[in-house]
């Protein structure tokens, strides 16, 4: 019975170990490394700025527009959860109206459009904080992730559903 025991607890630590790297890769609220959106967002994380030799004046600046642009999409992510909510009860009902199910969805959609262009325009806005070199290095950079994460396919958490009503992760 006692090396039962030990080997319960040897395993049980060895997959504590094991998925710990999963849980912190999710963050706090399943949105990534660092929980959401801000610093350590999109392109320019910690190991971007140190891989394209950032100044602190540039870290500072595209933190900056990074935390902008997180407030100024605060509505349209608020709306979206709402449109979320409603779109479930919608299909929680004894019969789901076909027509109104379909507004909902087409209502989530230009919000999702909103929240699209409006990372379009933070990105933009960081792109033009970088140097000519920093660009160029940014471009085969995100080259070479695209390549590796084609080779992975879905990441954690990616998946098709029935009644999925938001693919994009907006």
């Amino acid at each position: 019975m006692r090396f039962g025991k030990k080997a319960l607890i040897a395993a049980t630590l060895v997959t504590a170990l094991a998925l710990t790297p999963l849980a912190f890769a999710r963050g706090p609220h399943g949105h990534g490394r660092h929980g959401g959106h801000g610093p350590g967002h999109g392109m320019m994380g910690p190991m971007m700025a140190e891989m394209l030799d950032l100044s602190d004046d540039q870290v500072s600046q595209i933190k900056a527009i990074h935390e902008t642009a997180r407030d100024e999409a605060q509505p349209l992510r608020e709306q979206m959860q709402t449109l979320r909510t409603e779109l479930q009860a919608l299909w929680n009902t004894d019969t789901p109206d076909r027509e109104a199910i379909l507004a909902k969805m087409g209502a989530m959609d230009g919000v999702r459009a909103q929240l699209r262009t409006h990372r379009v325009d933070t990105r933009l806005k960081a792109h033009a904080v970088l140097t000519p070199e920093q660009r160029a290095k940014a471009a085969e950079l995100h080259e070479r992730f695209a390549k590796r994460r084609g080779k992975r396919g879905k990441g954690f958490g990616q998946r098709p559903g029935c009644f999925d009503d938001d693919s994009s992760g907006s």
